[in-house]
C-alpha cells in the first residue's frame, strides 16, 4: 500500500500574518511617538518574521513524501513497517520537517465504542 500527499508548510505563532502585521503597524506607530528603540524591535521582528515565513512557504515547494506499509492490512497485535520516502527537488535546504500520517474519519483502527480505548500498556 503507497500513499501520497500534499506537503505544507505550518507557522509559528510569532510569525503568522496577523502578528506580522501588528508588529509593522505597531512599528510605524512607535516611530511617529518618536520611541525609536521600540520602533526599531518592531520593525525588525515584522521583516524577520516576513523573511522567515517566506522562507518557510519556497522550502516545502518541489519537496514529496511518500509512505509505503508493509502488509497494507494487520490485527491486533501484528506489527507494520512503514517506510517514508522524501524527495527535495530544489537547491533550497529542508532543514525541518515533521511527518504526520492523518487517518480517515472514522480512523479504521479506533473501536467503536468510546470505553474501549485503552492505553497499550493495559492491553498486555
Amino acid at each position: 500500500m503507497k500513499s501520497e500527499s500534499r506537503i505544507r508548510s505550518q507557522s509559528g505563532l510569532l510569525i503568522r500574518w496577523p502578528v506580522l502585521i501588528t508588529f509593522l503597524i505597531g512599528g510605524a506607530a512607535a516611530a511617529w511617538a518618536e520611541l525609536d528603540s521600540l520602533s526599531a524591535v518592531l520593525l525588525v521582528l515584522a521583516f524577520a518574521g516576513t523573511a522567515i515565513r517566506i522562507w518557510g512557504q519556497l522550502a516545502v515547494r518541489k519537496v514529496s513524501a511518500s509512505v509505503t506499509a508493509e502488509p497494507a492490512a494487520v490485527f491486533p497485535g501484528q506489527k507494520v513497517k512503514l517506510n517514508f520516502e522524501i524527495h527535495n527537488d530544489k537547491l533550497l535546504p529542508l532543514v525541518w520537517l515533521e511527518l504526520t500520517l492523518p487517518l480517515p474519519d472514522p480512523a479504521p483502527l479506533m473501536p467503536e465504542e468510546k470505553d474501549e480505548v485503552r492505553p497499550l500498556n493495559e492491553l498486555e
